[in-house]
């Protein structure tokens, strides 16, 4: 068995995400799509907001020990930036390095505060990926940003408002 790390698992789900993406006859690869400049803001977009989201959730983890959901959310959060790493990469581009510390995130009274905050979270990230998804993207872009949205909304925000009461 070959040994593999983050980084190696990371780019199988891109090269894979891109393969499954080229396969789906529902997808035109002729659509209009941004320039490089445009989609190069797009996607800092898209990945500072999952780096913001996973430094947050991991200070929750600092703060309370590795509770649910915030740990099991902080490593999804981990895989949605990989793949949006992956779609810098594939362009040839540097992926924009992650300025958020869990240290010098939001400190919270207690893990169901969190988790409260944790559901407007999701929420505006959903909303970040229907914005971003409204925009002419090439279809492994809107692939990625699709996978992740629908995980934020039908994973994330659930587990989010199940402990936060809501």
């Amino acid at each position: 068995m070959i040994p593999t790390t983050r980084r190696s698992h990371a780019a199988l789900f891109a090269a894979t995400t891109l393969l499954f993406a080229a396969c789906d006859s529902g997808t035109d690869p002729t659509a209009p799509s941004l320039d490089d400049d445009a989609l190069r803001t797009v996607l800092t977009d898209a990945i500072v907001d999952e780096y913001r989201a996973r430094a947050t959730y991991l200070r929750v983890t600092d703060d309370f020990g590795a509770i649910l959901p915030f740990v099991n959310i902080a490593e999804a959060e981990a895989r949605h930036a990989a793949s949006i790493a992956g779609l810098f990469e594939a362009r040839g581009w540097s992926v924009p390095a992650d300025p958020f510390d869990p240290s010098d995130a939001e400190a919270f009274a207690d893990p169901a505060t969190a988790c409260a905050v944790g559901v407007e979270a999701e929420i505006a990230n959903v909303a970040l990926y229907d914005r971003l998804l409204a925009q002419g993207l090439p279809w492994d872009v809107s692939r990625v940003f699709d996978n992740n949205r629908r995980a934020s909304l039908d994973k994330h925000l659930p587990a989010f408002q199940s402990c936060s009461g809501a």
